[in-house]
């Protein structure tokens, strides 16, 4: 785009993880995102970023699907934890936004329930049982007991539940997708770049559970079944619930089409 510096990345959505590319919607014959990097003091209103927090920022300029990465606070990792979080964030704009059906509930949250439980350490309780099942899933039951998880969710406060479902349903797809491209399927690796990743991020375990889960959604469902239902609006929460008769209910009808997602303006503006 003009008057820009060149990305840092071009990020093509990789049709071994994601299955379902040939639903996005790109607005021109390109087909990746353009991935930029952000500054406080950019001149570029565009790249302009928050100095005290991490932020991102995605949409589309012109013609061009475009990820804006805010890291002033640091990350720790180098270029791999770039090229993770590029692949991360552009899985939400390309796969996700442009490339699925999104529940009505799903399309904002209050930004006080992120800042209330985000970090809530309380919600330690879900990810132990998801885990636990990972573990149990991984040392051959077929049939993981769902029955902690369930009451862990079941339990939750209001604000609390509102946060992780919708948090699930958007993170827990990019999550994998990017474990998948980085890691390809070494898990342990993974959790420990994941902790890593951002100083003092005890929540974490949000998105180290995605990936478990998606592993046993896979290994029930098949790679190309669940993320077609995914396409269509359904959250991973949702099939894992079904699959191993967790029972939990969730509210994710109706669903809509984002036809165009408008770049969100820098801070300041």
């Amino acid at each position: 785009m003009d008057g820009l510096p060149p990305p840092v990345a071009q990020v093509a959505i990789d049709s071994a993880a994601w299955t379902q590319t040939d639903r996005i919607r790109w607005p021109s014959k390109d087909a990746f995102v353009l991935v930029y990097v952000g500054a406080s003091d950019s001149r570029t209103s565009l790249l302009r970023v928050s100095r005290d927090r991490h932020e991102f920022r995605m949409g589309q300029a012109d013609d061009h699907l475009v990820v804006v990465l805010g890291l002033e606070p640091g990350i720790t990792g180098g270029e791999e934890a770039l090229d993770f979080l590029a692949a991360h964030e552009s899985f939400h704009l390309a796969a996700q936004y442009y490339g699925s059906r999104i529940p009505f509930s799903y399309t904002e949250i209050d930004e006080r329930v992120v800042k209330a439980y985000s970090m809530d350490e309380r919600l330690s309780r879900v990810y132990d049982a998801v885990d636990e099942m990972h573990r149990s899933a991984t040392g051959g039951n077929t049939s993981p007991a769902c029955d902690e998880l369930a009451a862990a969710i079941g339990s939750m406060e209001g604000g609390a539940r509102t946060y992780f479902t919708y948090k699930a349903f958007w993170e827990w797809p990019a999550e994998f997708y990017a474990y998948t491209t980085a890691f390809k399927g070494s898990l342990a690796e993974y959790e420990s770049f994941r902790s890593r990743l951002f100083a003092d991020d005890v929540g974490y375990r949000l998105f180290t559970s995605g990936v478990k889960v998606a592993e046993m959604l896979e290994s029930r469902l098949g790679r190309n079944a669940w993320q077609e239902r995914a396409v269509r609006g359904e959250s991973m929460l949702a099939m894992f619930s079904e699959a191993y008769g967790c029972g939990l209910q969730l509210d994710e009808s109706p669903t809509l089409t984002v036809l165009n997602l408008e770049l969100p303006a820098p801070v300041g503006h």
